[in-house]
């Protein structure tokens, strides 16, 4: 298992692991895990990863409803200001939604860590976007400090900051996914297959969910069985 942002590696006996894998729940996967094939003759990789990040640009650029992509940043940055009155327990909930945030599976900054690093690595064939993803990653982190600040403390200025930089992040996320969507007009580009899905941003007041997926081929793997 990879906990390496936990500080270490863990073991759990299969009995407990079945009994994870067969929770219910929000977010819950029902037993899902996903066997993965790659082609024995890769495809150019630009011509697979800009229509990637191009689709996942527009998407973000013209969100259907004001709770997905850069509006729900901004939305959330005016919700958050209201989180003590939306919560049962702020001492308990704000720190948890913050934990989440960080060390979630998320790779820390809500995902944007790993959008950082992806297009770092894509750098020889885009030279857009990097820069201010590192930005946004880092004050992604923030507004998970902030709000867990206003857990422990029971202030309330905390989520205001933490709103301030939401909206900055806003703004940023926006510029860098303009910056982003334009990969589609350059000589370099060209269609690709759709065997990979786009990074998808979703954000709501409560939770935020990033997925990025350059499966080239998935099968379902049955559920697991637990020992007796």
């Amino acid at each position: 298992m990879d906990t390496a942002q936990q500080g270490a590696a863990v073991s759990t006996s299969l009995h407990s692991l079945a009994r994870a894998r067969a929770a219910r729940g929000p977010m819950t996967a029902k037993h899902r895990s996903f066997t993965l094939t790659t082609p024995r003759d890769l495809p150019c990789p630009q011509g697979q990863i800009i229509p990637a990040i191009t689709a996942c640009a527009d998407a973000s650029l013209n969100p259907p409803i004001a709770n997905l992509g850069y509006r729900g940043i901004a939305k959330a940055g005016k919700l958050v200001r209201t989180w003590f009155q939306r919560v049962d327990t702020p001492q308990r909930d704000l720190p948890q939604v913050a934990l989440v945030m960080e060390r979630a599976g998320t790779g820390g900054a809500l995902f944007r860590n790993l959008y950082r690093d992806f297009l770092a690595e894509c750098a020889q064939l885009l030279d857009s976007g990097h820069r201010l993803y590192t930005e946004a990653a880092t004050l992604w982190t923030q507004v998970a400090a902030l709000i867990t600040k206003a857990g422990d403390s029971g202030e309330a200025q905390h989520l205001v900051q933490a709103g301030t930089v939401l909206d900055e992040l806003s703004r940023i996320e926006r510029e860098a996914m303009q910056a982003l969507s334009c990969l589609g007009d350059t000589p370099k580009a060209r269609s690709g297959p759709d065997s990979v899905r786009p990074l998808g941003i979703t954000e709501n007041t409560d939770r935020w969910i990033t997925h990025s997926l350059p499966i080239p081929k998935v099968e379902m793997a049955p559920p697991l069985v637990r020992d007796g």
